[in-house]
């Protein structure tokens, strides 16, 4: 399988912000005065969707990201750091 290049630019973007957006997140819970104010209450429903659908947005941006990486596995000098990638959990 061949992938266009902005297609593995576009796979490799949605991977980057959907972990920014977790960082963000976690950062914004982590706090406990936005906590309290905003997250708990439930004032951003956006946000409790987004925590919601996040494991399921996780596998898919998760499993793109690996089939962009799988002409690397098939390159001997490559395939090790990319089955390094591919094997954490």
């Amino acid at each position: 399988m061949t992938w266009r290049p902005g297609a593995i630019a576009l796979a490799r973007a949605s991977n980057g912000l959907f972990f920014l957006a977790v960082a963000a997140h976690c950062l914004v819970a982590y706090t406990p005065f936005v906590s309290e104010l905003s997250i708990k209450p439930g004032v951003v429903p956006a946000l409790s969707d987004f925590v919601a659908v996040s494991p399921w947005l996780f596998w898919v941006t998760r499993l793109t990201t690996i089939l962009t990486l799988m002409p690397q596995l098939s390159k001997a000098e490559l395939s090790a750091l990319a089955a390094v990638y591919h094997d954490r959990p």
